[in-house]
């Protein structure tokens, strides 16, 4: 099965959102007879399947999910585990709140936090650390405001109420589908797992621009935007809270793993932002991470109170 191709890449979109699903808490039975629907559809699903839940394996998470496995008995769970799916599950570690029945409000997540909210309309949203959003619902349609930060949302089919997110700048419009949404200022990204979104710019007279199922927009406020289909497994790995970085800037990598700490790890040299960083890290814990840094980089970590310095190591840098 080769996964670079069009309608390989749709197949592996809905099996990262497939593998994320399965993992979760609160898995159930009607989940894995529509899990087992998803397979009998079509039988380039096993393949891709498989391949994803491979590729999740190595991010150390969650127990392996096979096809055709039961359902994961209850356990219980590790203080400073973070375990999370695309759709819902219960998190410790992060201070993560469950909430049902939820008709409209605002909701908010601190610094290090995660919520997964079950809308009235069996919609399901999952809202990561630093972020606040807005749910208004009425007779006649279904809308969100983000106002900061980066949501999951799962969206229910309601034929009688169109559904909408909005940005600031763009609105993306979804109907049955699941996609990524993150806002960073004015700064926005979407991307579809599954099922139909569409996004449309607030000052453009131009159609909506229809998302296919693994493809992102990445909108910047100072640039043009643009579309790419990037792997999925790094691009989900927060929901089990996770943060994989492959061959990214140092600064990056940082203002990532910052986000979820109140310990913030500073760069004393901006040269040192160039740096490449790979791995999978355990997010809220900087000083893990700073730990690791020193191991892999020629540098030093500090802690300072409630920072972290990372400076240059001469002498490794000079022995290259």
């Amino acid at each position: 099965m080769n996964l670079f191709q069009p309608e390989a890449r749709h197949a592996k979109a809905e099996a990262a959102a497939w593998v994320a699903r399965l993992r979760g808490e609160d898995r159930s039975v009607e989940d894995e007879l529509a899990f087992q629907d998803w397979l009998r559809a079509d039988p380039a699903n096993a393949g891709a399947f498989e391949v994803v839940n491979a590729m999740w394996d190595c991010t150390g998470s969650l127990p392996r999910v096979g096809i055709g496995a039961p359902a994961p008995e209850k356990r219980s769970i590790n203080r400073r585990a973070v375990l999370a799916s695309a759709f819902g599950a219960v998190f410790a570690g992060s201070g993560l709140l469950y909430m049902r029945e939820a008709e409209a409000g605002v909701y908010q997540t601190d610094v290090g936090e995660q919520k997964h909210v079950s809308l009235s309309d069996g919609s399901q949203l999952l809202l990561d650390t630093d972020t606040k959003l807005k749910v208004r619902f009425d007779d006649r349609a279904r809308a969100i405001d983000l106002k900061y930060g980066r949501v999951n949302c799962r969206i229910a089919s309601d034929a009688r109420r169109p559904f909408a997110l909005d940005m600031g700048r763009e609105t993306v419009m979804g109907q049955r589908s699941t996609f990524d949404v993150c806002r960073r200022g004015d700064d926005i990204s979407v991307v579809l797992i599954q099922g139909f979104a569409a996004i449309k710019n607030k000052k453009a007279t131009s159609k909506p621009r229809v998302l296919n199922v693994g493809e992102r927009l990445i909108a910047p406020s100072d640039r043009q935007s643009k579309l790419d289909k990037p792997e999925l497994v790094p691009l989900l790995a927060w929901q089990s809270g996770k943060a994989v970085f492959e061959n990214s800037e140092l600064r990056e990598a940082v203002y990532e793993m910052n986000r979820y700490s109140n310990v913030k790890i500073r760069l004393a040299d901006e040269r040192l932002g160039h740096f490449k960083v790979s791995g999978i890290y355990r997010v809220g814990d900087n000083e893990i991470f700073a730990r690791s840094l020193v191991k892999l980089l020629p540098v030093e970590a500090r802690l300072y109170g409630d920072r972290i310095e990372i400076e240059s190591d001469d002498d490794r840098m000079q022995k290259g």
